[in-house]
């Protein structure tokens, strides 16, 4: 049963949407930000509604079901159970990680990021006060993707300034999709030296074959393991619910939950549940339909990616970044371009709205981040118009 459903005319009638917000004209592609152009699975969709035909949305509070409803997730799709009371609720995975961040550490303290990273990390942490401690990953050539630097990692890990390792898992922008052995080397080192980990895993179901996601919290093969982990995520990937709001954390340290669950408490006002979002959860992790929808969505997110690498590497000299999960694919256009103006000089004639690498750093100032959770048909648009543009470049610098 084919279930998935895109929006092909660019949603420009949908003004509200972040995505769309920039809106330049009727031409213009838009790859930026990390929501998609499908329409929610029926299930969801229709249970949404039932619930807004009932006739009312009261105050609500996270029942059990909820709560149930993440720990089938867990069991089905990663094999880990979980214990109900080990799950908490938010506003958002970057509320989480904000509550996370001031619970666990003091203005002033250092919070180690891997960059490039999902620009928000750093405005929360300066933000909060404390500062921003880069892990910078290293590329591998060989193998198209980046790694990390255990090296430079241990050395910050090792600073007594530093409190927090925040990891991206999988990794947005560079599509990684971390390995049991790396997960396990990073525990290793926190349990040395003694820091937390902040684990955001929203991306942790959009993966590819043959790769796998592993939940950090997995890492704690010692049921007495003194590893502060704190595990944050959602459906917003998955079912493309961004627009809920919510996200949950998954902390199995008792006293950390406590901690946590203190500092989240004070915010009463950013913890309370949104009546639909148990509705949705509920939805999308327990129905059978959903989870098809989502199988589907998954394979027309892999045929576009190949799509985008396979024509752009035949046709073009940008290098494309293995993605191994997310739906961002991480687009070197270094050959081409000398900075980041020749990066928005090169986008403008193609009629692209992307995610500039600028955004991330001067250092990767001639990066593109393109979102691929469209039609095959905008897909396809995108490739012809970057192979244009870079082709006739090609020419000129000939």
């Amino acid at each position: 049963m084919k279930l998935l459903e895109c929006n092909r005319e660019l949603r420009k009638e949908l003004h509200e949407c972040r995505r769309y917000h920039d809106y330049h004209g009727e031409d213009w592609l838009f790859m930026t930000v990390a929501d998609g152009d499908f329409k929610l699975t029926p299930a969801i969709r229709e249970a949404l509604i039932n619930k807004v035909d009932a006739g009312n949305l009261v105050y609500s509070y996270f029942d059990e079901q909820l709560y149930q409803a993440i720990k089938n997730w867990y069991l089905k799709r990663y094999n880990l159970e979980l214990k109900l009371e080990e799950i908490i609720h938010g506003n958002g995975v970057m509320h989480l990680m904000q509550v996370g961040i001031e619970t666990f550490s003091a203005p002033g303290d250092g919070v180690i990021i891997q960059t490039p990273v999902y620009e928000p990390f750093l405005e929360v942490i300066e933000h909060k006060k404390r500062k921003v401690i880069m892990n910078k990953l290293i590329y591998n050539s060989k193998a198209q993707h980046y790694e990390i630097d255990f090296k430079d990692l241990e050395e910050k890990l090792k600073d007594p300034v530093n409190k927090i390792l925040i990891l991206c898992s999988p990794h947005n922008p560079v599509g990684r999709v971390w390995t049991e052995t790396e997960l396990q080397n990073i525990y290793q080192l926190v349990k040395k030296y003694n820091k937390i980990i902040i684990s955001d895993e929203i991306w942790q179901d959009i993966v590819y074959q043959p790769y796998h996601h592993h939940p950090m919290f997995s890492m704690e093969k010692d049921s007495n393991s003194d590893v502060p982990i704190i595990t944050l995520s959602s459906q917003g990937k998955t079912y493309n619910l961004g627009g809920l709001q919510y996200g949950y954390a998954i902390i199995k340290d008792p006293e950390i939950r406590i901690k946590f669950a203190e500092m989240l408490q004070a915010q009463i006002h950013y913890a309370s549940n949104n009546v639909l979002t148990s509705i949705a959860v509920c939805s999308g992790y327990n129905d059978p339909e959903a989870y098809e929808w989502y199988q589907e969505y998954l394979s027309a997110l892999w045929t576009n990616y190949q799509y985008i690498k396979n024509e752009l590497e035949k046709h073009t000299k940008i290098k494309v970044i293995n993605s191994e999960g997310t739906y961002l694919v991480w687009l070197d256009l270094s050959f081409y371009c000398q900075d980041d103006k020749d990066v928005t000089k090169y986008l403008n004639q193609a009629r692209i709205l992307a995610n500039e690498g600028i955004d991330y750093g001067q250092e990767y100032c001639q990066f593109v981040r393109i979102n691929y959770a469209t039609h095959f048909i905008h897909i396809k648009s995108c490739v012809e118009r970057l192979v244009r543009v870079f082709s006739s470049s090609e020419g000129e610098m000939k």
